[in-house]
């Protein structure tokens, strides 16, 4: 089976260089067989400041080479950018033909840890079979305008087609009767192209670990992926990732992995 780990990143670094960690962390104590799994890594970049060497910098590339199981890491920069609905859609749109040949590509924004890669493989392995079944997703929901799309943060798909490049075609557009935000648009264009999917079972849904939380719930011990978001207690609920507290970010974002490190030692 061979898939694809795509990243799409903003202002995340100090996210970025954990990303070996909890790879290195849980590939090795898969037991598949070596040829039975090949696992392909993309993290792209679309933040204007930034630059190719800076995301090298902070991503340890010779870390993610030689963990187990995996035949190749990319890094990707561009200043091109559709903003911040969009920007995801884009970057799987245009770097379509890196991934067109998995089995299955598993889309994350980098504030999204995999934490139970066991448990994701072997879902993988037990859907690979049905053809026709191309999307494996947590439902998006607005109850009161009736909308139910994909949720865009963390998504499972066959690359059958290039999915994500119904965003930019205008008669497709034209003929939804949605809103058209990513969510709904990748819903149908799944559905228009005669494939269809499949909710993820509730352990999928990522556990939202907030800075400003303990970290003590059972649910942890259970999910599959973590959602890490920095809350600023002077505004209450409301997320916050501007310039003056990324540096918090980062430092705090290191505490939580050390954090969900230690629950993936004692699996």
């Amino acid at each position: 089976m061979r898939i694809t780990f795509f990243y799409t990143s903003y202002c995340q670094l100090e996210i970025n260089k954990n990303i070996y960690e909890l790879f290195n962390l849980q590939l090795k104590k898969l037991n598949y067989e070596l040829n039975a799994l090949d696992i392909y890594i993309i993290i792209h970049n679309n933040n204007k400041d930034y630059n190719y060497e800076l995301l090298l910098k902070n991503t340890n590339i010779n870390g993610l080479m030689n963990c187990k199981y995996v035949k190749d890491v990319k890094l990707i920069h561009t200043v091109k950018n559709e903003g911040y609905l969009w920007g995801a859609q884009e970057a799987l749109c245009d770097n379509y033909d890196l991934y067109k040949d998995m089995d299955f590509v598993i889309h994350l924004n980098t504030n999204i840890f995999v934490k139970r890669i066991d448990t994701l493989i072997k879902f993988l392995f037990d859907n690979i079979k049905y053809e026709n079944t191309v999307f494996f997703v947590n439902e998006f929901i607005r109850r009161k305008i009736g909308e139910y799309g994909f949720k865009t943060d963390f998504t499972i798909f066959k690359p059958k087609i290039n999915f994500y490049s119904f965003y930019k075609n205008e008669l497709f557009l034209k003929s939804l009767k949605c809103r058209i935000i990513p969510e709904n648009v990748i819903k149908q264009a799944c559905l228009v192209n005669n494939y269809s999917y499949k909710l993820l079972p509730n352990i999928f849904i990522p556990f939202e670990l907030r800075i400003t939380s303990k970290y003590k719930n059972n649910l942890l011990n259970q999910a599959v992926v973590c959602n890490v978001k920095y809350y600023d207690e002077s505004i209450e609920g409301v997320s916050r990732t501007t310039e003056n507290n990324i540096e918090n970010f980062n430092i705090e974002t290191k505490k939580i992995i050390n954090y969900i490190e230690k629950i993936i030692n004692n699996i």
